[in-house]
């Protein structure tokens, strides 16, 4: 296979904790305390505290001659080059212009360097060889690195997605996978058949009896409040960070479902629940067996 075709390639090993942690010290040596502030002014803080006196330049390159590329980064010396369009942007603070800035810097600051050509930011998003873990893609760390400097973990963790699109001035597909990465147990896709499921119930007057494909016994609705069996499958339940653990809570084992303790046997919720084995299942993993 020819690495050209792609625009991702392999690079030293990094966790993501480990791009997490360069993030906040780089935010703490420069002295970033506003997450949107003009981002060339942030770059420049950025340039100035973590690579000292080293000047990295911006460069502009007509749109036509950028073909699909937003951008790239080259090494020996470091530099960025950005479609004319984009660094225009960039001077206006424009949301895409902002990520694109950071993830060119983040191939610099990270060091990808040594594949024989620039890397790349594509109009349709960087690509990924299907077989780079993400801790070892190059397009991975600096997508992360740019989240993560424009959206800090520690000021997204009591916010909601919308609240996140208000706030930061972020393509929405970046607070959308931000949000993932710091609330995964509230990110979790919900299946379309039980999506379909759920609206068809909600559209009828009455309440049907739940039929499980494998095998097909009938749910058993127990009206709250809980008994004695489904008090103590709750209570074993696991706790969600954050939450009111007598509100919600989460599934044990497996996919963790998230369930609400007012929804024990409610077959119309994503958050309903019952008690199998004396653990508490979520009706959304019984209906996805």
């Amino acid at each position: 296979m020819n690495r050209k075709e792609f625009d991702d390639y392999h690079v030293a090993f990094r966790p993501d904790q480990m791009i997490e942690n360069l993030v906040d010290k780089c935010r703490f040596e420069a002295g970033i305390t506003d997450s949107n502030m003009p981002i060339l002014e942030m770059f420049k803080l950025l340039i100035k505290n973590c690579f000292g006196e080293q000047a990295i330049p911006i460069n502009s390159c007509a749109d036509f001659d950028m073909g699909n590329k937003f951008g790239y980064a080259q090494f020996d010396p470091p530099r960025i080059y950005l479609r004319e369009s984009l660094l225009a942007d960039a001077e206006s603070n424009v949301p895409l212009a902002r990520f694109a800035v950071l993830h060119e810097l983040a191939h610099i600051m990270l060091d990808h360097r040594g594949v024989g050509e620039p890397k790349a930011l594509t109009e349709t998003g960087p690509r990924s060889v299907p077989y780079i873990t993400p801790e070892n893609s190059a397009e991975h760390q600096a997508d992360l690195f740019a989240r993560a400097m424009l959206l800090p973990r520690n000021e997204m963790k009591l916010l909601t997605l919308p609240e996140i699109g208000l706030r930061y001035l972020v393509p929405y597909r970046v607070a959308q996978e931000r949000f993932r990465e710091i609330n995964p147990e509230l990110s979790r896709k919900t299946p379309t058949h039980i999506k379909e499921y759920l609206l068809s119930v909600k559209k009828t007057k009455s309440r049907p009896t739940l039929k499980l494909v494998k095998p097909k016994p009938q749910i058993i609705v127990v009206a709250n409040p809980l008994d004695a069996a489904a008090e103590k499958a709750w209570n074993e339940a696991l706790v969600i960070d954050d939450e009111d653990p007598d509100v919600v809570r989460k599934t044990r084992g497996g996919t963790e479902y998230r369930i609400c303790k007012i929804d024990f046997g409610n077959a119309t919720s994503e958050e309903g629940w019952i008690v199998e084995h004396g653990r508490a299942i979520a009706l959304m993993d019984k209906l996805s067996r």
